[in-house]
């Protein structure tokens, strides 16, 4: 995943340099890329997204234990109702805000969560959790490097592109429902 990521920052440089970009498009794709600077940060290596899955924990962790005055400081708006995890452990590191041994250890972060799903006694719903934000900052990284290349090879405004890819998405999913009634 880290070569992917690398490709795509590496292509989307060598666009942003080309001389005949119109200095509009490389001001619009700087901008995006400082709108998903935090969110690299989050994504772009395997020491990133465990940091990215324990921070999640803990908060998650934190809100879940909550009371109103708790949740203030923790800018936080209302507590968490969902388990942490539906196991019977009260040592269990999920419940704790902790990431396991087992995903510590393992070559990767998707290896070891799969096998503390297998391996343990419960639904690990925070990890769960933790692993759809994960996944929706890595769509949001890979989406803006999309637009920006598509801004840039296409000369459009990167505002202007995801416009339109707002516009499709809104007219598959229409196309979606229609089939769904119609069938």
């Amino acid at each position: 995943m880290e070569t992917l990521f690398k490709q795509r920052e590496e292509r989307v440089a060598a666009k942003i340099e080309q001389p005949s970009v119109d200095p509009g498009l490389k001001l619009g794709a700087s901008e995006a890329l400082r709108e998903i600077r935090g969110d690299l940060n989050d994504v772009i290596t395997q020491d990133g997204r465990e940091a990215f899955v324990l921070r999640y924990l803990q908060q998650e962790a934190e809100r879940f234990r909550a009371d109103e005055e708790t949740l203030d400081a923790l800018e936080a708006d209302e507590p968490r109702t969902r388990p942490l995890c539906t196991c019977r452990d009260s040592g269990c590191a999920l419940k704790e805000g902790r990431l396991p041994v087992i995903v510590q250890e393992a070559s990767t972060l998707q290896q070891g969560i799969r096998r503390f799903r297998h391996e343990h006694m419960g639904d690990p719903v925070v990890l769960d959790d933790a692993e759809g934000e994960l996944d929706s900052k890595i769509e949001r990284v890979m989406q803006t490097y999309d637009h920006i290349m598509i801004s840039l090879s296409n000369k459009i405004p990167i505002d202007e592109v995801r416009r339109m890819q707002s516009e499709d998405t809104v007219t598959a999913e229409g196309d979606e429902s229609t089939a769904e009634s119609e069938a």
